[in-house]
């Protein structure tokens, strides 16, 4: 089974030229090693194209539909619900891919569907449930939902997880996905952890002493949220900010998922 990968690669490279790389129209033949230059080069029109191509050549493949799915996502052309018709396609194609169920809930968060996205991204926990990604995103489509108790519920149970991986990005992560629902005491031992783990990334430091200065309030001034600290990192469905690791990009997929 591929993977689907989402976020940019490092580095900036010119697009390869027509010559080298032939257009879908002409080519005899399609190939996932073809599409994977044009996601190299983040050449995200030149793969929408190519992908639609390979799609109404080889209407059964799932590397297509994956590649199409990919190239129109937030993260590619910015063409969510284009994007969802593909990975539902994806996942008619092999149901048990829980990068696509990933990648949908993704795409639906962004055409504002946090009941779909909750459905989607449970499917993928269900079937990855060692992954922290989609925890996290899980407990954000909750967020967005407005079921905060399912959100935290959600972090509660990916904290045994971190535990266990023992991966700094792993509790950075955490702790910004905490920080956004206001759970002052939860957030600060995760960058705690962070630190911990990486004494010398900073965004953890200073995460740390500004919700220790915030738990020395009285209770009464911190009721409601008004005064929890504006944290450097903070959560966001495409995380940004984890330390050394940069697998902690991207909600949607990759790195081994």
């Amino acid at each position: 089974m591929r993977s689907i990968y989402y976020w940019p690669v490092a580095g900036t490279v010119a697009l390869l030229s027509l010559a080298i790389l032939p257009s879908p129209a002409s080519a005899q033949s399609f190939s996932q090693a073809r599409a994977s230059v044009y996601q190299q080069q983040k050449d995200w029109a030149g793969l929408a194209h190519y992908a639609t191509a390979w799609t109404q050549a080889q209407p059964s493949n799932l590397d297509a539909w994956s590649d199409l799915a990919v190239a129109e996502s937030t993260t590619g052309l910015n063409k969510p619900a284009e994007s969802i018709s593909a990975f539902r396609h994806v996942l008619a194609l092999q149901p048990q891919f829980a990068a696509a169920w990933a990648g949908l809930g993704t795409n639906e968060l962004a055409i504002s569907q946090p009941a779909a996205a909750v459905d989607a991204f449970a499917h993928a926990a269900r079937l990855a449930p060692t992954n922290p990604h989609y925890l996290n995103n899980l407990a954000d489509a909750y967020r967005e939902k407005g079921d905060i108790a399912s959100a935290l519920k959600t972090l509660d149970s990916e904290t045994p997880l971190a535990q266990r991986l023992h991966d700094p990005a792993v509790w950075f992560v955490l702790g910004n996905a905490y920080s956004a629902l206001h759970d002052a005491p939860n957030a600060l031992k995760a960058y705690k952890e962070t630190a911990a783990l990486r004494p010398d990334f900073a965004p953890a430091q200073r995460n740390v002493a500004a919700l220790e200065e915030y738990m020395r309030a009285p209770a009464p001034a911190r009721q409601g949220g008004s005064r929890f600290p504006s944290l450097g990192q903070q959560y966001t469905i495409n995380r940004l900010g984890a330390p050394g690791n940069t697998c902690y990009q991207s909600a949607a997929a990759g790195c081994g998922h």
